[in-house]
């Protein structure tokens, strides 16, 4: 492919696909959940504010990868709205002790336990009804 039709083709690409990726970017930012999963089992549980934080786990966790390759693997992610990030992170805490991932290591010194002593007991409460009740979409 010459340089010309290379140039054609990407303003094609990008008028064809400019709603999707619009969409893509739009969804990217905010408070997310994920895990990622084989088969009927629970590698891997995470939260970000970023849905490219994906690739990060492609290419520096080597246990993650060495779990997926060649495999049909699945991302499912859950929007949790506006959360704070020390609720976002009890979120997952919770999530980790429901799923139990193969791949997740609770450590005391985390983030995980800050944020349990700066959460009151009624809104633990109220975090732990939304970990069991989020709506969970297969990222693609």
């Amino acid at each position: 492919m010459t340089k010309e039709e290379r140039r054609q083709y990407n303003q094609w690409y990008y008028k064809a696909k400019k709603d999707k990726w619009k969409q893509y970017n739009k969804r990217k930012s905010g408070n997310f959940v994920y895990y990622f999963k084989v088969k009927k089992k629970v590698l891997y549980v995470g939260n970000t504010t970023n849905l490219n934080r994906f690739n990060h786990h492609f290419c520096c966790n080597q246990k993650l990868l060495e779990e997926i390759l060649d495999k049909d693997y699945k991302i499912y992610v859950a929007d949790l709205g506006d959360l704070k990030d020390f609720e976002r992170y009890y979120i997952e805490k919770c999530l980790i002790k429901e799923l139990n991932p193969v791949l997740n290591v609770l450590q005391k010194n985390s983030d995980y336990s800050i944020s349990n002593k700066s959460i009151e007991s009624e809104r633990k409460i109220e975090l732990k009804e939304i970990a069991k009740t989020l709506e969970w979409e297969v990222w693609e």
